[in-house]
Order: structure tokens, then C-alpha cells, then sequence
């Protein structure tokens, strides 16, 4: 009896898919086969996809190798080309699930990854470059220099007018007189946009006349030069309607004459000149609109120069009587009706300027001499003491030129007196008593107006060149 032994019998295909006879030989009926592990073969890369695909085409028919047994028992049978690998067919029975979840399983993480791809170059493709604007917002203080800049011209040229600041900022010119005739026309000045503005005209053309804001908001208009002559007549502007009215007329007609408004609305006016000088003095009722006969000033006097004082008394001064300038002051009191002379002035003046400091004192300044020549002398008037004292003097002389209380308290002087300095301006400084050039004007100018107006800066219109010519334009101080 012959004994078996164990054969452990490797198979290696070969590289072209046929078994190896010398290792089939090796196997007999009488020898167990204890297991049968089969190599892989060292792949033909040519063949490779064939191979494959003929051996995992179906189940073969005949398995040597059973999935229940570790042992098998050689059948006698040759391994033929179907019996080749068949431990793929186990493979291919139990692991393809396997193969095919993770097969998957990479196919869908290869897919996401190919999306996450896509979507990264969309995304890049997409995007939409945004750009933070920070706005920064930047302070800028812009320095105005002092000086002067012209403004829009009067529809009228003219001279010898009057210009009066209403209570909504505009100014009102009226009157006077251009190089052939006296004018009834008015305008408005509106520093909103710098335009003037015809608005109603007078009753009775006048110049040297007198105008006067009263606390309605009206403006009274009294006596003045006429194309006829001096005139009596006093008229009412109304700004609400742009409109004049006459109201009562004065007992006498009179140029050069000064008029106040006191702070109940009553309006006084004294002096003057028309056939004679006068030291007559009158007080217009606005409710009324009647003139009633007030105390006579102590001398006669016209082409003077006057002001309401803090403690609302009439202060005149100086001027002429037809014989000599005067330095003789006095004032006025509404409480009493009574005139009381005060102290007279260092200098005697005519056709001067004056204004009332925020100090409450008067200042004079300037004068003509009546001879051609003017004044550069100036003096405060301190109703305290009633007494003038000298201050600094000017660096011009000057006569019917302008004078305005800036609104710092200072003193702004403007042309004067038909010489070819006219059109220099200066300020005088409280605090100091000095008088100080500044820029001059761009036009020369004698008879002409000046107003504060709400904005801080001066308007300046019309007037007389220093060559005779009746001026249209207008400029604005800005201090």
C-alpha cells in the first residue's frame, strides 16, 4: 500500500495563460492535495485587459475548490483553460461587493473632488472684486483776507442819495442826483446774490434829503432838492408792498438837514437851509403821520453832522450859519422838549462824518474848510463829561466821505473830499486812537453811501469820481 503524502501544490500561471506542464506532471491520483494556492502571474501588460476579461466572464462549471472545505480531492481531471484561476471566481463572488462599494465610493469621492474643482474655478471665475472706499472727511478753514471786491452796478447812477439797512437785510437806496437831473428812483441791494433791484419810485424826485427806518420797518423821506426847487414833502416807503405814500408835509422846505428816529418811532429833524438857515426843529408822528413844531435849536446850523445818544438824546454839532463854521454843540431831549448846549468841539466842521461807538462816545471826523482844502483831524465826544477830546488823526484828508462802526467796534473811513486820494479807505481803532490804511477802494468816490450789512461787510454805491463822473458801480468791504 502505498502511502500519500501532503502536496502542497503552487500554480503560477504563465505569463502567456498557460499552465505549466511540469508542474502538472508532479500531481497523481495518489497524492492528496492538501490545498492549491495559485500565484499570480507576472502580468504580460499587452494581455492584460483580454486575460481579464476572459476569465470573469461567467461561473465556471466544474470548481475544484470548495468554498465549504479547506480540503479538496483531486478529480483526476487535467486543469483546463476553464478550470484556470478559479480562486478568482471566489475573489470576484466575495470581494466584488467589496470592490464595488469602494469602487464607488472613490468614484464619488473623485467626483466630489472634481465638483469642489469646478466650484473652486467657478467660484474664481465669479468673484467679484469689491473695492472699501473710505470716504474721509476733511475740514478746510478758508481764510478771507480783508480788502475790497466789486459788486453788481446800481441800475441808476447817481449821487447826494441816501442809503438806509431794512430789517431783512436788504438796503435801500433812494434818490439823489446823477449829471443832469434829480431822481425819483429806488433800489434794493439783496447781499444774498449781490443784485440791485428797481423797486417803487418816489412821489417827488429829491436829493440831499434825509431817510429814516423807523421801528415799523417804514422809511421816512423828507425834504431834499427838488427839479424844482427845495421841497417840504416827506414820503413813506413801505417794504412789504414796495410801494411809497406821501404823508404830511413839514412847515418849511429844507435841504442839508439832519433827522433822527427816536426809539417810540418819532421822528425829529432840525436845521437846515432853503431860502434861509434854519434853528427850526419838527417831530413827525407815525400813527399820525403829522408834523407838530418842537423848541428851536440854540444856533442855526445846516450841512451838519448829528446822532442819537445811548441815553436817547439828539446830539448836533458843528456845521454852518451862512457866515462861519461852526464848533458849537447841543442836544435834544424828547422828555423834556428842551435843547441844552454841551461842549463845543476842538475843531470847526462841516460836511464831516460821524458815527456813535460801541463805547457809547461820538466820534467826528474829517471836514471841508470851505476853501477847497479838507481835514484830517478827528475828535470823541464823551456824553459823561460832555466834552470832545482830540484823537488820532488820519492819513488822509476827507470830507463828505462815509464813516461805519464795523462789527468788531472799529471805525471804517471811505473816500472824500475830490481829490485823487478818494479812493482810499482807513480804520480807526478805539482801543488805540490810531487810524490804519488799508486797501483802497477801486474806484474813486466823494457824496457817495456806505452801509453795515448783516454778513459783517460794507456796501459802498455811487457817489462822484474824482474826475466828476457820476458813479454806477458798488463794492463790498469784507474787514
Amino acid at each position: 500500500m502505498q502511502s500519500s503524502s501532503i502536496i502542497h501544490v503552487t500554480i503560477r500561471p504563465s505569463s502567456n495563460g498557460s499552465r505549466s506542464t511540469k508542474k502538472k506532471s508532479l500531481i497523481s491520483k495518489h497524492h492528496s492535495i492538501s490545498s492549491i494556492r495559485i500565484a499570480p502571474a507576472r502580468p504580460n501588460k499587452s494581455k492584460l485587459a483580454t486575460t481579464a476579461s476572459k476569465n470573469f466572464q461567467k461561473p465556471l462549471a466544474n470548481d475544484i475548490f470548495d468554498e465549504s472545505r479547506n480540503n479538496q480531492t483531486d478529480t483526476g481531471k487535467a486543469l483546463d483553460t476553464n478550470d484556470y484561476y478559479p480562486c478568482c471566481k471566489y475573489i470576484w463572488r466575495y470581494c466584488s461587493p467589496v470592490c464595488l462599494h469602494l469602487s464607488l465610493v472613490a468614484l464619488l469621492l473623485l467626483a466630489a473632488g472634481i465638483a469642489a474643482m469646478i466650484v473652486a474655478l467657478v467660484g474664481t471665475t465669479q468673484t467679484i472684486e469689491t473695492t472699501s472706499t473710505t470716504t474721509v472727511t476733511t475740514s478746510t478753514t478758508t481764510t478771507v483776507l480783508p480788502g475790497w471786491s466789486n459788486t453788481n452796478n446800481i441800475n441808476y447812477a447817481r449821487y447826494r442819495h441816501t442809503a438806509s439797512a431794512l430789517a431783512d437785510g436788504t438796503v435801500l437806496i433812494v434818490g439823489g442826483q446823477d449829471s443832469s437831473s434829480v431822481l425819483s428812483s429806488a433800489e434794493l441791494y439783496d447781499p444774498s446774490n449781490g443784485l440791485w433791484t428797481v423797486t417803487g419810485s418816489m412821489n417827488i424826485a429829491r436829493s440831499s434829503h434825509t431817510a429814516s427806518v423807523l421801528p415799523n420797518g417804514k422809511v421816512l423821506v423828507t425834504g431834499g432838492q427838488t427839479t424844482n426847487g427845495h421841497t417840504s414833502t416827506a414820503e413813506l416807503y413801505d417794504p412789504s408792498t414796495t410801494t411809497w405814500i406821501l404823508t404830511g408835509n413839514m412847515s418849511n422846505p429844507r435841504i442839508d438837514h439832519k433827522a433822527c428816529a427816536f426809539s417810540n418811532g418819532t421822528v425829529i429833524i432840525a436845521g437846515g437851509w432853503s431860502f434861509a438857515y434854519y434853528n427850526q426843529a419838527e417831530l413827525y408822528d407815525p400813527t399820525t403821520g403829522v408834523w407838530t413844531a418842537a423848541a428851536n435849536m440854540i444856533n442855526y446850523r445846516s450841512s451838519y453832522r448829528s446822532s442819537i445818544l445811548a441815553d436817547g438824546t439828539f446830539l448836533v454839532a458843528a456845521g454852518d450859519d451862512a457866515v462861519s463854521f461852526l464848533n458849537y454843540a447841543e442836544y435834544y431831549d424828547l422828555s423834556t422838549g428842551m435843547w441844552t448846549a454841551t461842549g463845543n468841539m476842538n475843531v470847526a466842521r462841516r460836511n464831516y462824518a460821524v458815527v456813535l461807538l460801541t463805547s457809547g462816545q461820538v466820534l467826528a471826523i474829517g471836514s471841508d474848510t470851505g476853501g477847497g482844502s479838507c481835514l484830517d483831524s478827528t475828535e470823541l465826544y464823551n456824553p459823561s463829561t460832555r466834552a470832545w477830546t482830540v484823537t488820532g488823526q488820519m492819513n488822509h484828508v476827507r470830507s463828505y466821505h462815509t464813516a461805519t462802526v464795523l462789527t468788531d467796534g472799529r471805525v471804517l473811513v471811505t473816500g472824500g473830499c475830490n481829490s485823487a486820494s478818494s479812493n482810499t479807505a482807513e480804520i480807526y481803532d478805539p482801543s488805540t486812537g490810531i487810524w490804519t490804511l488799508i486797501t483802497s477802494m477801486n474806484d474813486t468816490r466823494t457824496q457817495h453811501t456806505a452801509s453795515l450789512l448783516t454778513n459783517g461787510k460794507v456796501l459802498v454805491a455811487g457817489g462822484l469820481s474824482s474826475s466828476g463822473v457820476t458813479l454806477s458801480t458798488s463794492e463790498i468791504y469784507q474787514p
